[in-house]
């Protein structure tokens, strides 16, 4: 009996349990799907605009966007915000067929930046965001400046290579970073980090 009684109650728990979360994943879903989209490689991206002023692009690392929560409220009282969700994250679908890697997601940015007309805002980005914007860069698919926040702590080989070829007026953020033999160290108030 004391068996039966405790696989009931052990039953009832994964079923709250279940409900519970899939109430969490609807609603967080339901909320990403009332966000904008745009097409790319016949897909469809999904990314959210808040706020009004200079355009400003935040860009995410290797989760979805919404690390930039907070910080896109805040910064929505001053400026135009988009926050694009890079192919396979957020709601934006992912590409069949196709090797989800940073020049995908570099292609990716660049045909959204081209759609919204975005060429001159600034890109915020994090983490993984920070080499694809970075990459959009260097191949001259935008020339706004390029601001890294918890870039990987070190770039090195062909990441230190691109972030060096990028044009001068790129490098010039407002919160760099400073190099030290091939090495993308740790961020300083320095808004030039192209001959250090």
């Amino acid at each position: 009996m004391e068996k039966l009684v405790f696989l009931l109650i052990l039953i009832a728990a994964v079923i709250i349990t279940v409900k519970f979360f899939e109430k969490k994943s609807f609603t967080a879903r339901h909320q990403l799907l009332y966000q904008e989209t745009y097409q790319f490689m016949d897909k469809i991206m999904s990314y959210k605009v808040l706020g009004g002023g200079q355009p400003v692009i935040l860009l995410h690392g290797s989760m979805t966007s919404t690390p930039w929560n907070g910080f896109e409220a805040k910064l929505s009282q001053d400026f135009k915000v988009y926050v694009p969700d890079l192919p396979g994250f957020g709601a934006s679908d992912a590409i069949d067929g196709q090797l989800h890697n940073t020049d995908l997601f570099g292609r990716a940015l660049a045909e959204f930046i081209k759609q919204q007309n975005l060429t001159e805002a600034p890109i915020i980005s994090l983490s993984l965001g920070t080499i694809v914007s970075a990459k959009t860069a260097a191949a001259g698919l935008t020339d706004a400046p390029l601001i890294f926040v918890g870039a990987p702590s070190q770039v090195t080989g062909f990441n230190a290579k691109l972030l060096q070829a990028l044009p001068l007026s790129i490098k010039r953020i407002l919160v760099g970073t400073y190099w030290g033999k091939d090495k993308f160290l740790i961020p300083t108030l320095d808004d030039n980090i192209g001959n250090k």
